[in-house]
Parts: C-alpha cells; structure tokens; sequence
C-alpha cells in the first residue's frame, strides 16, 4: 500500500478514506497521489497534533470540498486540450472491429435501408392521402434512393481497402461531398415548414432532399476510388 492508500490513525469515520475517494474521482491522474501525499502530510505532523482528530476530519473534509472546483476546471482545461487534438485522421480511425467487419456491417446496413425505404415512402404517401401521380413519384424517389444505398454499401464493402490507402489531404473532394450531403438535409429539413406543403409534398421533398443526400455522399466516394484507381495504374 502506498502512503496515500493507508489509514491515517484516530480517523474519525474513515474520512481520509472517503476524502482520497474524492479527489480521486475529480482530479486529474497525474496530480492525484501528489495532492493527496501533501494533504496527508498537513494532516498527520500540524493539524492533528494541534487540534485533535475529531476537529482535523473536519479540516480534512473543508480542504478536500474547497479543492474540488479547482481541480475539476484542471480536468476540464485538460480535456479541451485533448479534444483539440482529436484530429480527423483519429476520427477516421475509429472501428467497430477489423476493415472487414465494418465494411459489413456497413453493407447490411445501405441494403437494409435500400430494401426497407420503398414500401415505407409507399405507406407514408399513402396514409397522407397522396394522389396517384405523388405516389408514383415517391415510389420513384424511393426506388432511386434504394439504388444508390445498394451502391453505396456495395462500394463501401469492396473498396474499403482503396479508401484507406488514399491519403487524407487527397481526399478533400470526398470530405466536401459528404459537408454538402450533411448541409443539403439539414437545409432542407428546415426549410420544410416554410414551404406550405401538403402532407404528401412534405413526403415527397423528404426524398428528393435524401436521395439528393446520399448521391453526394455516393460521389465522394466514387472521387476517392477513382483516384486510387489512377494512383495504382
């Protein structure tokens, strides 16, 4: 045990040990043990000989109550710092598990989406009594949508590995396209109310705004391969 992790002897209520607890809990790793050998140092050679136990727990807990607005800002000043640091490489970098598995994952999902929004738009026009030229439009924007999920996880399964190997500041035109996917279906969601759509039209713009979505998302990619493609000829 090191000195910090011992009971100091006559502790009222074991509040050194409630206090190490404590500021364990709030301060950052590598000033804990030092704050805490100091305190004890205080503790045991001036305020208990002085005051008696009893009224140096109470000591204890005022000083250890007092440091936690100071050390919970140098745990939060330290935090920024390392979020500052988190890079869009680090970002990138994040796995569920190996390439492969993601690129499954990320397959089951574009073709459970491809799959699953047509007969959703259908039922969505439908119960917002759509006529019959809104609903075969919809269904047309949801078969389009499909088709370009179904390549997107198709692309994402068998070309991951060329995705990987492009260099990130090669890959601006990718990370554009996804920017302006991103901005093109917030933008449109907001500027839904102002429209003054019937249910349907509301139906209807929902997919053009998403299909439009994730073309773009769809052309960054495509960018990014064929500039692999060039790379490796």
């Amino acid at each position: 045990m090191t000195g910090t992790d011992q009971r100091p002897p006559d502790d009222p209520a074991g509040s050194w040990r409630a206090v190490r607890c404590l500021v364990r809990l709030v301060a950052p790793e590598e000033c804990r043990e030092a704050f805490l050998g100091d305190l004890i140092e205080e503790y045991d050679d001036f305020i208990r000989p002085q005051v008696g136990p009893r009224r140096a727990a109470w000591w204890l807990w005022r000083q250890a109550l007092g440091s936690v607005p100071p050390l919970l800002r140098m745990r939060a000043t330290q935090e920024v710092q390392m979020l500052k640091k988190t890079t869009i490489r680090s970002l990138l970098g994040l796995r569920l598990g190996t390439e492969t598995f993601d690129a499954r994952v990320a397959l089951v999902a574009c073709s459970l989406a491809g799959v699953a929004i047509v007969p959703l738009a259908t039922l969505a026009l439908l119960r917002n009594h759509g006529g019959r030229a809104e609903v075969l439009l919809g269904i047309g924007l949801a078969i389009v949508a499909g088709l370009i999920f179904l390549t997107m996880g198709l692309i994402i399964r068998h070309g991951v590995n060329r995705l990987s190997k492009v260099p990130l500041r090669r890959r601006r035109a990718e990370f554009a396209c996804y920017l302006g996917g991103v901005g093109l279906l917030i933008g449109g969601f907001r500027a839904l109310p102002a429209l003054g759509l019937s249910p349907a039209g509301i139906v209807l713009v929902l997919l053009l705004v998403s299909a439009l979505s994730i073309a773009l998302l769809l052309l960054g990619m495509m960018s990014t391969l064929c500039l692999a493609q060039k790379e490796s000829a």
